[in-house]
């Protein structure tokens, strides 16, 4: 009855392999019972291999150390897997073999769903893209995965074993220690801060948390840290803050930002507050004539005069298409009239890139009392520019037309400058020596423009210094259309936009680019026409020798009725022929 009543599995066998007595448990687990007229044997139950090797073993040694673990099938035809100790007994000249098993099933299978928890941990620790990093209670690193080691530029053997609570070289960033031994005292931490890599070469941004970690019974077993390198990401904000609040092209703040820099800068600490309206000159022309490549140049020239003259806590903005604002806080009167000359003096004296030199018409003004409103104060300054630019409107223009000027006499080491003194000499010849109805005002203002659109055309220069006799049609050519579209910008030789366009047109109809005819070319772009090409062949012959005048005059008749108005052509070879200029003879004169 005690056997039967056990709380365990048990089996007691004679040297037979009967089963002489059984707990309930067993026979429940089997489905079988013990009694007089049983004989049931244990081998009906159990693997006989284990129950051989134990019968043999019982004869020769102690089993009572012994321990297997094997799988039977219980009675609803179920795989249980039994752990059994075995002892011998000897008794009443009878052996015995008792067998205690334990069905360790559940036990086995939490063994192996913590394994595969473990399995699960050890793969997301040591492969994941996180860093992680494990501290002990001690506040010592005992492990740390590849990730985190990549992050900061370290090898395993320089963080492993560490004492967080100590002094150590792990300096690689500077909030490292303290939040570490706080997950250590048992408080969560996270924050972002930069780093630098071990080796000082790299540098960034990285994400950190670190929390205790607990037992079911409260006790500190650790701490771990996840850190996250967000260099990336924190990059690609500062460019979306970037990209929101300032100018793409210049790199200045953008009117949204000065529109709020306004409200915020409105306040009493920063009185007095100057505000400088910048009105960019001639971007018309240069998008126009040359190009919105070389107006984004002036633009960013401009831009950079401004920084140039801005203080540490101005801000610049740039308000529209050509117009900069600049707010100067805690700037009184006299030092922002000292920025608006500095910003003048660096336009003039310019040595940048670009074929149009930067211009700005400046206006100021000063917000000195709380109760002015802002508006007001920008409103003066609008108006203080538009008077300047008004003001000096021409000077402005003239200053600009002389640096384009300028750039283009020093084409051809200087040849260009000297053919355009040389084509005004001609140009008051004819007024004088020739009876034709035309304005020698703008007949001498073409001969000093008409290819000022070269500038942005420099290679068509060969074209023009070769004998007019030569081309049998027109060759296409844009620094007429350049040269029109300069002029339309600037007021004083706008007149003359039309003929410089006009220029290269032929007499039949054959020329560029609009293939006027006959009458229909203005009259100042069909004598220049003719005084270019005499130049081209004198001035400009690509040639060492250089060609006779008679020559010239040769090849100019032959285009008469083609390539130039005959009537002109007969008027001016026949005049030429008889009584030259003396820089006609000379091209150096």
């Amino acid at each position: 009855m005690f056997i039967k009543n056990m709380n365990e599995i048990f089996f007691l066998v004679d040297e037979h392999r009967i089963v002489v007595a059984a707990s309930n448990m067993a026979m429940d687990l089997f489905g079988f019972s013990v009694g007089e007229d049983a004989n049931v044997r244990i081998d009906e139950f159990l693997p006989r291999v284990y129950l051989d090797a134990i019968f043999r073993r019982t004869m020769e040694d102690d089993i009572k150390k012994m321990k297997l673990t094997f799988p039977v099938k219980n009675i609803n035809g179920r795989e249980v897997l039994l752990e059994t100790r075995f002892n011998w007994y000897r008794t009443s000249g009878r052996s015995l073999l008792s067998l205690t098993c334990r069905d360790i099933n559940e036990y086995m299978n939490t063994i192996s769903d913590l394994s595969e928890r473990e399995d699960r941990y050890r793969t997301i620790f040591h492969e994941s893209p996180l860093g992680f990093i494990y501290i002990n209670s001690d506040g010592i690193i005992t492990d740390c995965n590849s990730a985190f080691l990549s992050i900061f530029g370290l090898d395993k053997s320089d963080v492993m074993n560490i004492c967080l609570a100590e002094d150590n070289d792990l300096k690689i960033y500077n909030r490292f220690n303290k939040a570490a031994m706080d997950a250590v005292v048992g408080v969560n931490s996270r924050h972002e801060a930069q780093f630098q890599s071990a080796d000082g070469k790299n540098n960034g941004w990285v994400r950190v948390s670190f929390s205790p970690v607990i037992s079911d019974n409260n006790a500190f077993l650790g701490a771990v840290g996840i850190v996250e390198d967000i260099t990336e990401a924190k990059q690609a904000v500062e460019k979306i803050s970037f990209v929101s609040s300032h100018d793409a092209l210049t790199g200045l703040y953008n009117r949204h930002l000065c529109e709020e820099s306004l409200v915020n800068l409105d306040r009493k600490e920063n009185l007095p507050l100057g505000i400088i309206y910048a009105d960019l000159n001639c971007l018309k022309l240069a998008n126009d004539a040359f190009g919105h490549h070389e107006g984004d140049v002036l633009l960013t020239s401009a831009a950079n005069i401004l920084r140039e003259n801005a203080g540490k806590s101005d801000m610049i903005f740039r308000w529209g298409g050509d117009e900069f604002i600049m707010l100067l806080p805690n700037t009184d009167k006299e030092s922002v009239e000292e920025r608006v000359n500095g910003i003048n003096r660096m336009c003039h004296s310019w040595k940048g890139t670009g074929l149009v030199r930067p211009s700005m018409a400046l206006g100021c003004s000063v917000k000195n009392f709380a109760d002015t409103p802002i508006s007001e104060v920008i409103s003066e300054a609008e108006d203080t520019m538009y008077s300047n630019k008004l003001r000096d409107g021409r000077p402005t223009r003239l200053r600009i037309l002389g640096a384009l000027e300028a750039q283009m006499h020093g084409m051809m080491n200087g040849a260009v400058s000297n053919r355009c003194r040389r084509m005004i000499m001609w140009g008051d010849w004819i007024t004088e020596n020739i009876k034709i109805d035309c304005d020698s005002y703008i007949l001498r203002l073409l001969c000093r423009y008409h290819d000022v659109g070269l500038l942005a055309c420099a290679e068509e220069l060969e074209v023009i210094r070769g004998n007019p006799s030569n081309e049998r049609i027109a060759t296409p050519l844009q620094h007429m259309a350049v040269g029109y579209r300069i002029a339309r910008c600037i007021a004083e030789i706008a007149p003359v936009a039309d003929q410089i366009l006009s220029h290269h047109e032929w007499w039949d109809g054959m020329g560029y680019p609009n293939q006027q005819r006959g009458n229909d070319i203005p009259i100042a772009s069909r004598i220049v026409s003719i005084f270019d090409s005499i130049e081209g062949m004198l001035s400009l012959n690509s040639s060492s020798s250089r060609m006779p005048l008679d020559n010239v005059l040769d090849s100019i008749e032959a285009c008469a009725g083609k390539r130039f108005d005959p009537f002109i052509v007969q008027q001016v070879v026949s005049k030429l022929r008889d009584e030259p200029p003396k820089f006609a003879l000379s091209p150096e004169d």
